[in-house]
């Protein structure tokens, strides 16, 4: 273990699986694009249709090229960049000359691993051969793939026009070039069968892949959903909320049984292909966002403040030496009571979760995956025995 000291009487330690993969004195950048040729219901990041796309490109290039002069004026400390996401909306609506733009200023302006994870979001209906192999070329090393579900009834539901044989075949064709591929699937949506699920599941016996992010479909609180309208849809609706238990329970089984270790809530890896950048969110390390709704986190002389970005200023003018602040929505000083909660919070969504010298006890504290859905309970009783409430 290695021990990160916050206070005399408490000291947090991360296991050697987390720092194996990714050591706490990291880095990890972000990278937003918020254009999408069509809104998906349920997703809550920030998207819009394509809108002022030349100018967004412009201010993002410049945001990158004025960041090391604002973080010098906070007096934080560049680390090695190990992770880059390219995150969405739909990140491969960019042009790939854009994106070799972007990755060159930053190998150009930030200390680089060696071992740098490049991941980027696609939407499957917009995969080519020739984007594939380009974005290879220019040094993407991972892609995550937005399937959602193989079932053309679900595919339709969700709002999806392609098709589950074309989803395969492409996914297929993605692994040609790529050895580290991941996938999304949702389920609970509108109407899903516990036989869909599994076909869904038999579906991925046979592909390429060594990750899956398996989420749950969260819109049925939402009263702007369209579902609440009608009756008949909300009788369903609670049907699906009583099963989510089996459902949860089913995909863990099933994955397990083919290999895929659920290390975090939603997301399961063969061999170890852990989701580098995101295990950064989940043990509070270090990461940099870019783009609209982007979020950094960054520890400045044990102080770690958080800094959110302004949606509308990326489709303005903006002073090219100064995007970085210009882009600023709010800086938050995060107090340590609530840094501690969010440390402990994050990490126990992975398998590995987190222990804690407290009073000079240790407190091993991680959750089983079947226990997962009990998290909430299990985090406030750990804030209780801490005495953080």
């Amino acid at each position: 273990m290695e021990n990160i000291k916050f206070l005399n009487n408490l000291e947090i330690s991360f296991s050697k699986n987390i720092l194996n993969h990714l050591p706490t004195n990291s880095l990890g950048i972000y990278i937003h694009f918020p254009f999408c040729y069509k809104i998906c219901f349920y997703c809550d990041f920030f998207k819009i249709k394509p809108y002022k796309t030349n100018l967004y490109l412009n201010n993002l290039i410049n945001e990158l090229l004025s960041s090391k002069n604002y973080l010098d004026n906070i007096n934080y400390n560049l680390k090695e960049v190990n992770t880059i996401y390219f995150g969405g909306g739909t990140p491969n609506l960019l042009n790939p000359k854009n994106i070799d733009i972007i990755l060159k200023i930053i190998n150009k302006n930030f200390k680089i691993s060696k071992n740098n994870e490049i991941t980027i979001e696609l939407n499957p209906e917009l995969i080519t051969k020739n984007y594939i192999k380009t974005l290879k070329e220019i040094g993407i090393n991972r892609v995550s793939i937005g399937v959602q579900t193989f079932s053309l009834f679900g595919l339709r539901i969700l709002g999806r026009t392609t098709d589950p044989n074309s989803i395969v075949s492409l996914i297929e064709l993605t692994a040609k070039y790529f050895d580290n591929v991941s996938i999304d699937l949702i389920y609970l949506y509108p109407f899903q069968k516990i036989d869909s699920l599994i076909k869904d599941l038999e579906i991925l016996k046979n592909l390429p892949i060594n990750h899956i992010s398996y989420y749950a479909l969260d819109i049925y609180d939402d009263k702007k959903v369209i579902y609440h309208k009608f009756n008949t849809i909300i009788e369903e609706i609670n049907k699906i909320q009583e099963n989510f238990q089996v459902f949860y329970n089913i995909i863990h089984q099933y994955l397990e049984d083919l290999g895929f270790e659920h290390y975090e809530v939603s997301n399961f890896a063969k061999n170890k292909k852990y989701c580098l950048h995101n295990l950064r969110y989940w043990y509070y390390l270090d990461y940099l966002g870019f783009g609209p709704s982007a979020v950094s986190k960054l520890n400045i002389n044990n102080k770690t403040i958080r800094i959110t970005k302004k949606h509308i200023n990326y489709f303005k003018n903006t002073t090219k030496e100064n995007t970085f602040k210009e882009t600023i929505k709010n800086i938050e000083e995060i107090d340590y009571i609530t840094s501690l909660k969010e440390k402990i919070m994050l990490s126990l969504r992975t398998k590995w979760g987190i222990q804690i010298k407290y009073n000079n006890i240790n407190y091993n504290f991680k959750v089983h995956p079947l226990k997962f859905i009990k998290l909430n309970s299990i985090i406030h009783k750990i804030y209780n025995k801490l005495n953080l409430n």
